[in-house]
């Protein structure tokens, strides 16, 4: 993989079945980078909130009385329960287990027969991590001396400009969770290879790009992006949404971008999806796809069926490739497996293991 491409193999199977790595991934990557925890209009209004674990560590994003975004930990300064379940909105928070009260920013208001203490508990809060936004996504680091976001976020504002996902609104979110590492999820997403064969009855026939044309850029960090021409994600080709007006000129162009360490961005005519990865296990993967429209997009009358009918084939999209994935890892896991070569169809893939590489190697 330390190669030149042409010259290069995949990476090994230990990379995507061994629990060490896995340990070193979440102490090099994801304890350290700015990540993706979703969408300003998840947490619309004051008293919003809602609750995820990632790499094993809860978490909860609100919005509090000042309406500022907060990301903290989600864990009760007495014995570390978590004190919110799920989604929804409220004032407080209330630990289950003694009855600690936090209000929506995580301030302490109450830790009942704790007067004998002699902890001082008169200015104390949920921990908070730093956070920022960006075109309407939340980003949040666990680093407590991260790169600045505005130094991290630059390349990519830069170079995707063509993904103005804070003049989008978030149609649809769908959560599901795949037996593979999350690497080979990664990968996939960034496959220009595999779309005319695995996706041939899909949205494989709807390219009209030549492969052997195409080509990348590679974004400092570990991000890429690269176009193709494509017909909308529909079954038939079809626009099935308002278009996207800053993508009108460009026709029927398609997408496909990553932002490191786990996020892909991919676009068509009249939509934009984003898709967060997160490691559960070294053979197990949780995917949050975000499904976004113009912003005039849900006005339509029919946007529910229309969403309905999107959404069902993004799921047989999703079928195909993960019958891919979850045959990858089961290959992994067999100590006669030996990486074969990459394709010019795979740079993206061959940029984005290089950076992890060295990431993981710092």
């Amino acid at each position: 993989m330390r190669r030149e491409l042409p010259k290069a193999r995949h990476l090994p199977s230990v990379f995507y079945a061994s629990p060490e790595v896995e340990a070193l991934e979440k102490e090099k990557i994801f304890l350290t980078h700015w990540l993706c925890l979703g969408r300003e209009e998840e947490v619309a209004k004051p008293g919003d909130y809602i609750t995820m674990r990632l790499v094993g560590e809860p978490l909860i994003v609100s919005r509090d009385k000042d309406n500022n975004v907060v990301v903290m930990r989600n864990q009760c300064l007495h014995r570390g329960v978590e004190v919110a379940q799920g989604k929804g909105s409220t004032r407080n928070f209330t630990c289950p287990y003694h009855a600690w009260g936090y209000d929506i920013g995580g301030k302490l208001l109450t830790a009942a027969y704790m007067q004998r203490s002699e902890a001082d508990l008169s200015n104390v809060s949920l921990p908070r991590l730093k956070s920022a936004t960006w075109r309407g996504w939340i980003f949040a680091t666990f680093n407590e001396n991260p790169q600045s976001f505005e130094d991290f976020i630059a390349p990519y504002e830069k170079e995707l400009w063509f993904f103005k996902t804070d003049e989008c609104v978030l149609g649809d979110k769908l959560v599901l969770e795949l037996d593979c590492n999350w690497k080979f999820v990664a990968e996939n997403l960034l496959d220009r290879y595999h779309t005319g064969t695995l996706h041939a009855k899909t949205f494989g026939k709807l390219r009209t790009s030549k492969p052997e044309e195409f080509t990348f850029t590679s974004i400092p960090g570990g991000g890429s992006n690269s176009f193709s021409n494509a017909a909308p994600m529909t079954a038939d080709g079809s626009q099935a949404f308002v278009a996207l007006p800053w993508m009108q000129e460009h026709g029927n162009i398609a997408t496909k971008s990553n932002i490191f360490p786990n996020l892909n961005l991919s676009s068509r005519s009249d939509s934009i999806r984003l898709w967060a990865l997160w490691p559960l296990s070294p053979g197990r993967t949780q995917i949050i796809s975000y499904l976004l429209f113009y912003k005039t997009a849900l006005e339509r009358p029919d946007f529910p069926e229309q969403l309905d009918i999107y959404r069902n084939y993004m799921k047989s999209i999703i079928a195909e490739d993960q019958s891919a994935v979850e045959s990858l890892q089961k290959v992994a896991e067999s100590y006669m497996y030996e990486p074969g070569p990459l394709s010019h169809l795979e740079g993206p893939i061959h940029n984005l293991l290089n950076h992890y590489l060295d990431t993981i190697e710092a």
